[in-house]
């Protein structure tokens, strides 16, 4: 857990939709809270684009999810660096 403005999720993972594939690929993701963009503060803003069922949403929701599991005092469900 941190005070500073960024979410920097290693290997994340939706754990709803692993139910229903066979396959899951983890995902990173670094964003910060304002501030400019380089390697180690990441992006404070992301453009998702894909072809339909690429996995924009899903994404989307993992990220919004672990979030949402640190918050309500779930954060040891999530793998933290």
């Amino acid at each position: 857990m941190t005070e500073e403005n960024v979410i920097n999720i290693v290997g994340g993972r939706h754990p709803l939709q692993e139910l229903v594939v066979s396959t899951f690929i983890e995902n990173d993701t670094i964003l910060s809270g304002g501030g400019g963009h380089n390697e180690t503060e990441g992006a404070s803003v992301l453009l998702l684009t894909g072809a339909n069922y690429s996995g924009k949403s899903v994404y989307l929701k993992q990220v919004a999810l672990i979030v949402y599991m640190a918050h309500v005092g779930r954060w040891h469900l999530v793998r933290l660096n």
